[in-house]
C-alpha cells in the first residue's frame, strides 16, 4: 500500500505514464499543498479526447485528496462525479483495493460513462504496471533502501512534497 500512496501523492510520473491524464490536466498548473493528516493535489483542466471530456469553455479542475492512511478521493472536472479509493493492506506485497464512484445525478451522462470505461481500462492499468514494478524493484539486489525525493520550492506537479510528506507521518507512527 505505501507504493500505491507514494505514486498517488507525486505527478511527476504523469507525463511519461499517463499520457490522456496529462493532456486534460496541466502539470504545468498543477500543484500539491499538505495539511496534517492530508494533502490535496490541484490542477486546471481542459478537455480531452482521451481522458476528461467535457463541454470546452467550462472552468474545470482535478482535485485529489489524500486521506492518512489509506483513502483518496478525486473529484473530477466531470460534473456530478467523484471517486473514492479505499486501500487495505494484506501483507507487504499485496494490498486490496476498493475503488467506488459516486454521481449527483441518476442518469450517467456520456461523459461520465466515458470517464469510467477510461478510468477502468487506460488509467488504472497504467497506475497497477507502475506500483508493480516498483514492488519488484523493491526486492532487487541493487536497491539499497533509500532513493531521493524531487522536491521543489513551489510544490509543483512535478514534485514529491506529497511522498515526503507521507513519509513523515510513517516515521512518526514507527517512532511512537
Amino acid at each position: 500500500w505505501k507504493n500505491i500512496v507514494d505514486n498517488y501523492l507525486e505527478c511527476y510520473h504523469c507525463g511519461p505514464a499517463h499520457p490522456g491524464f496529462s493532456d486534460s490536466v496541466q502539470v504545468d498548473r498543477y500543484w500539491h499543498t499538505m495539511h496534517g493528516n492530508w494533502t490535496l493535489q490541484y490542477g486546471f483542466a481542459k478537455p480531452s479526447e482521451q481522458s476528461f471530456k467535457f463541454e470546452e469553455g467550462t472552468d474545470a479542475a482535478f482535485h485529489g485528496f489524500w486521506l492518512w492512511p489509506c483513502t483518496m478521493l478525486n473529484v473530477t472536472p466531470i460534473k456530478g462525479m467523484m471517486t473514492v479509493i479505499y486501500e487495505f493492506p494484506v501483507d507487504s506485497e499485496t494490498t486490496l483495493q476498493n475503488y467506488d464512484i459516486y454521481f449527483t445525478n441518476e442518469e450517467l451522462t456520456d461523459e461520465q460513462k466515458s470517464l469510467i470505461e477510461w478510468y477502468r481500462d487506460v488509467f488504472r492499468p497504467e497506475d497497477l504496471r507502475l506500483v508493480e514494478s516498483v514492488q519488484k524493484g523493491l526486492k532487487s539486489r541493487g536497491y539499497r533502501g533509500q532513493g531521493r525525493i524531487m522536491a521543489d520550492s513551489s510544490g509543483s506537479g512535478i514534485s514529491e512534497h506529497g511522498i515526503a510528506h507521507f513519509h513523515n507521518l510513517l516515521a512518526q507512527v514507527f517512532k511512537d
